[in-house]
């Protein structure tokens, strides 16, 4: 050694503890590897312990979902089916009513036509009525007429007292009855 030379003892002595110190290392790595190996094992029954819980978790939310909606028995479905029929009939009859409806304003259009042609009618017919009563006062003016002038002419009959007035008081009464017959006609 004092003369720069490596004797084989302290050769041996470093490649034994250079290979202590290799070993060291590739103990302490192995230690390492296991341990993540473990941790990812860990993980992974975690892992799969939270997927089983959310599988039960979700089929329970869908079971409770199920049960709370209520399931429709017959009975509530034939009446259903019931007020289904119950509202095609009653749409039926509106239907229907509309129908009626229409024949019904077009028989009230017939109707109010029917009334002006009576009403214009019944206008022609009085104005007829007011011609005729008025030709019948013309009437009973002339007989009135007639009948002041046999009444005149009786009258003088009587204040004269003329020989012969007998057969003259007969045709006078004679014109008298019939003009007053022809009066009350």
């Amino acid at each position: 050694a004092q003369h720069g030379m490596v004797s084989a003892a302290d050769l041996d002595a470093a490649v034994a503890a250079a290979a202590a110190e290799g070993q060291a290392r590739v103990s302490q790595l192995e230690s390492s590897l296991i341990a993540r190996e473990q941790a990812i094992q860990q993980l992974q029954s975690q892992l799969a312990a939270a997927q089983a819980e959310a599988s039960d978790a979700r089929t329970a939310a869908v079971a409770a979902v199920r049960s709370s909606v209520p399931r429709p028995d017959t009975a509530q479905l034939a009446e259903l089916d019931s007020l289904r029929k119950q509202v095609e009939g009653l749409q039926a009859q509106l239907s229907g009513k509309e129908h009626a409806n229409i024949t019904l304003q077009a028989q009230l259009r017939g109707a109010s036509a029917a009334t002006s042609g009576v009403a214009l009618g019944v206008g022609a017919l009085d104005k007829q009525h007011a011609t005729q009563v008025e030709q019948l006062q013309a009437v009973i003016a002339n007989k009135e007429a007639q009948l002041a002038a046999a009444l005149a002419e009786v009258k003088d009959l009587k204040a004269g007292g003329a020989r012969g007035s007998g057969e003259r008081s007969a045709e006078a009464a004679a014109a008298l009855s019939d003009a007053v017959r022809q009066r009350d006609e």
